[in-house]
């Protein structure tokens, strides 16, 4: 019953919802949340609706995102089909900086990686989220994190590969096994091929 609801709710255009709409929504996604049953699909149904409404509402839809995202720690994201605008990216930035925070952990950097992955090139207007990356590269022992991250920088900030691979490389030449990096140095920095 629930997740045909969330479902049908989701489906609406999210042009059909007014601002007096959301007190509305804040109280379906909170009794949502606190569900007990709630399944991944209705998780998802969730995210969806809250994403959708993201362009129009942006300062009720980041909060409910971060909340979403910390509570069931489920990182599925509904494609926006659109890169992320300024205003959104502030307001997601915002309400997800404090959470991020508390997740740079080894047991949740998986989803710290999927996350960032919602920002794509807006990562540039998110600096702590480029901050908390470059921690977690330098200190995951997961070599799919290491891959994730620096192929997220390569895509959307590869700018930042010209201090993180010389710095990846002398705390552990192992890097240069990694594809990100090895395609950096041969492209951009061969001298350091031959340091490695």
């Amino acid at each position: 019953m629930r997740l045909a609801m969330l479902t049908a709710l989701a489906a609406l255009p999210p042009g059909r919802w007014q601002e007096q709409d959301l007190s509305d929504l804040t109280r379906i996604v909170r009794d949502a949340l606190d569900a007990s049953d709630l399944s991944s699909a209705s998780v998802q149904a969730l995210l969806t609706l809250v994403t959708k409404l993201l362009p129009f509402y942006p300062a009720w839809s980041a909060p409910q995102l971060a909340l979403i995202y910390r509570e069931r720690e489920y990182i599925r994201l509904p494609q926006l089909g659109r890169p992320l605008t300024t205003d959104e990216t502030r307001q997601l930035a915002h309400a997800l900086l404090p959470m991020l925070h508390a997740w740079q952990d080894r047991e949740h950097e998986g989803i710290l990686v999927a996350l960032s992955s919602l920002f794509k090139k807006r990562i540039r207007d998110f600096p702590e989220l480029q901050t908390i990356l470059e921690k977690l590269l330098q200190d995951t022992r997961n070599n799919s994190t290491v891959w994730s991250i620096l192929h997220f920088f390569s895509l959307h900030l590869p700018e930042r590969l010209d201090v993180l691979v010389p710095r990846l490389l002398e705390l552990d030449k192992s890097f240069i096994t990694i594809g990100a990096v090895s395609s950096y140095l041969h492209r951009h920095r061969q001298d350091l091929l031959t340091k490695a």
